[in-house]
């Protein structure tokens, strides 16, 4: 007896998150989804458009590599709603009436593809929607929602929280900004936050376990679309990605090198993840010993402040890097920059390597050798490719 009681709570204990989280989602009300073309629509007095620009736009495709085509377009919408609550690392606004407002469900595109995964959902479907209960009720009369999905990581945080800031020139300079903890804790995200919030507005810093009710919210739609998490079964070499902003990240760009160090740094660089606390593994050493004996510097991005970065990446005529959050970095290179891009799989690589092709510079991918634990896992490099491709 003793013994099936030892087993019964070891399996508690290593299951503990899943049980509190379907014992979470049963207890949970159910939201209904709505856009919020149709809120305006049928709730005029709560909610207005205050403006929408759209942009023609190029999507980073996998086909054998990535190809950028034209035809899509990016919206940029800046709404007021009355009475709307937000959360911390979440996209979803909840209304009044109990109805959530969550734009990435409104791409089509999407639904066979991805997983939408949002720090307060427990449980989502197309139509409707279960959230995380928050303890804590923050009453706030008016703020800008910047803050968004995985705000707490330096990808999604380049691409969808900081282009909003510049989206904010329209509205009363007295009103706040809501941002995700993590822009306040990590001292890059905290730096590229102060360079573009040129209008010195006041943040209010979302944390954990709040929910943020404000009297008159303003949300700004993402100029670039990040997949939340791709459906690995549906995944095929031409999946969309991610929808880029080209105007929405050149102005970025041109608005964060204003602030970079001038110190004169290597053409040629070589990205490392030795020193990353957390990191994909890979024959990192063996490759950078061979790129070495051509002139290549190894740099290792979380060891320098954030202008240096943006100054080493600014420098750089050629680049070799694992895929990762530091090529967000890419942002910031010249039109001429070429980029071997080395990675597990086809899927991590489109995201990095339509940063240089917008710019017109050239990429070479390399991909794992067969060795490769998937696109999550660790993966190898064939020395004589990776040979090759520098010569290239």
């Amino acid at each position: 007896m003793l013994d099936i009681i030892g087993k019964w709570k070891r399996f508690v204990e290593r299951n503990k998150r899943r049980i509190i989280h379907a014992w979470q989602t049963i207890l949970a009300k159910r939201h209904y989804y709505t856009s919020l073309q149709s809120y305006v629509f049928e709730c005029p007095g709560k909610a207005q458009i205050l403006s929408i620009c759209t942009e023609p736009t190029k999507y980073a495709i996998n086909n054998n590599g990535v190809n950028l085509v034209d035809g899509g377009q990016v919206i940029i919408k800046i709404a007021r709603i009355n009475h709307a609550t937000c959360f911390v690392y979440s996209d979803i606004v909840l209304l009044d009436d109990g109805r959530c407002i969550y734009e990435l469900k409104e791409l089509d595109y999407l639904h066979s593809k991805a997983d939408f995964s949002d720090e307060i959902l427990l449980q989502d479907t197309k139509q409707w929607c279960k959230l995380r209960r928050c303890h804590k009720i923050e009453e706030i009369k008016a703020a800008i929602k910047i803050g968004g999905m995985f705000g707490f990581n330096y990808y999604h945080f380049v691409f969808q929280i900081l282009p909003k800031l510049m989206e904010t020139s329209n509205i009363d300079k007295s009103i706040p900004i809501l941002l995700d903890r993590a822009a306040a804790d990590i001292e890059s995200m905290r730096q590229l936050v102060s360079w573009c919030n040129a209008e010195g507005r006041d943040i209010i810093y979302m944390d954990y376990d709040i929910a943020y009710r404000v009297k008159d919210l303003y949300t700004i739609s993402a100029p670039n679309v990040c997949v939340p998490n791709w459906k690995k079964r549906n995944i095929s070499s031409s999946f969309v990605q991610c929808a880029y902003s080209p105007n929405s990240i050149e102005n970025m760009a041109e608005m964060l090198l204003a602030n970079a160090s001038n110190r004169i740094t290597p053409e040629k660089i070589f990205i490392c993840r030795g020193r990353a606390s957390k990191r994909r593994m890979y024959n990192e050493q063996e490759l950078l010993d061979l790129a070495q004996k051509y002139g290549f510097e190894p740099i290792y991005p979380e060891e320098l402040p954030i202008d240096e970065q943006i100054n080493i990446y600014h420098r750089a005529k050629v680049i070799i890097a694992a895929g990762g959050a530091a090529l967000c970095n890419l942002i910031y290179c010249q039109p001429d920059c070429k980029l071997i891009i080395l990675c597990g799989s086809h899927l991590a690589t489109s995201l990095f390597s339509s940063l240089i092709l917008m710019k017109g510079g050239k990429v070479i991918e390399l991909h794992n050798d067969g060795k490769s634990k998937g696109y999550q896992g660790d993966f190898h490099i064939n020395l004589l490719e990776f040979e090759n491709a520098i010569k290239q």
